[in-house]
């Protein structure tokens, strides 16, 4: 699942090479930045309560194997969507950590919010 994941990215980045000017590669680059960067904390999440999952069913403790994953399910979606609103506001700072390019940074000021929801 995770190597579909690297591939994915990896594709996006090849096929972003195809568009007309600079300016889009340097709003991918930096766009898919955010999205790794956001990705790393529920994946850490996911592979922990995986593990935690698969110590509870050992100890023949189903109950609170349901637990854990409801718990992990609601903290990661309560950090995504606190992660979400954070990017909407602070959308414009985010690309000026990469660049001073205004083109690119109008670019990836418009694309970050539907990233989101992505």
């Amino acid at each position: 699942m995770l190597m579909l994941e690297i591939i994915g990215f990896e594709l996006t980045t090849i096929f972003s090479g195809y568009l007309p000017g600079a300016k889009y590669t340097a709003a991918h680059s930096i766009t898919l930045n955010t999205i790794v960067l956001t990705f790393m904390i529920p994946l850490s999440m996911s592979i922990a309560c995986s593990i935690r999952v698969g110590v509870c069913l050992g100890a023949k403790l189903p109950s609170h194997a349901k637990v854990v994953v409801f718990l992990t399910y609601v903290s990661g979606v309560m950090y995504m969507s606190i992660n979400g609103i954070i990017i909407f506001f602070i959308r414009r700072q985010i690309g000026k950590i990469f660049t001073n390019e205004v083109e690119v940074l109008d670019l990836v000021a418009t694309v970050l919010p539907g990233m989101i929801f992505d």
